[in-house]
């Protein structure tokens, strides 16, 4: 019931939908009657399942479960699937690689940054104590009180570690 909601809302709002996850339903026995009711809600919203093999194997299935699902109204965009056998867990790891069409987004040239890591902390708790950051001024309701630690915390913050402007190394698309 919560799924079937859930894709309705997703259904009304956008017009792709894929659901990746361990949905505790095996799959590879669609007239299995814990496989039909999942089967029947995916074919309803245009889900296809894009994994085929197994991913679980256990001492009671040793020929294994397709539990782990990658439901998709986007079959077509698909480029390849693959289940690889993790020893890490009783379920196998699964690959997906899918065809997008989004652009890539422009990498900014520059960014800024502090160098947390060089901050000496005595120093740093001195200077913190010494810019009494909890001396707000009378009758502050608590947005005056944010300002005047924050405005005071950053000074404190500047001082040790202050902003840096670095370049952004391109990367070949």
């Amino acid at each position: 019931a919560k799924l079937e909601a859930s894709l309705h809302r997703a259904a009304v709002a956008i017009p792709s939908v894929t659901l990746i996850g361990d949905f505790n339903v095996n799959v590879s026995h669609s007239q299995q009657h814990h496989a039909r009711p999942l089967l029947d809600l995916c074919g309803a919203y245009g889900l296809a399942n894009i994994v085929h093999s197994a991913t679980r194997v256990s001492p009671q299935c040793p020929v294994g479960t397709t539990i782990d699902l990658i439901l998709t109204t986007e079959e077509k965009d698909m480029r390849d699937c693959r289940v690889l056998p993790l020893t890490l867990s009783d379920h196998f790891g699964v690959e997906a690689t899918f065809n997008t069409c989004c652009a890539r987004p422009d990498v900014p040239s520059h960014r800024i940054r502090r160098r947390i890591r060089n901050i000496d902390p005595v120093a740093f708790r001195r200077d913190q104590a010494a810019a009494e950051l909890h001396a707000y001024p009378p009758g502050s309701d608590v947005r005056a009180m944010w300002d005047y630690w924050h405005q005071r915390f950053l000074a404190v913050l500047d001082s040790h570690a202050p902003l840096q402007q670095c370049r952004v190394k391109k990367t070949k698309p």
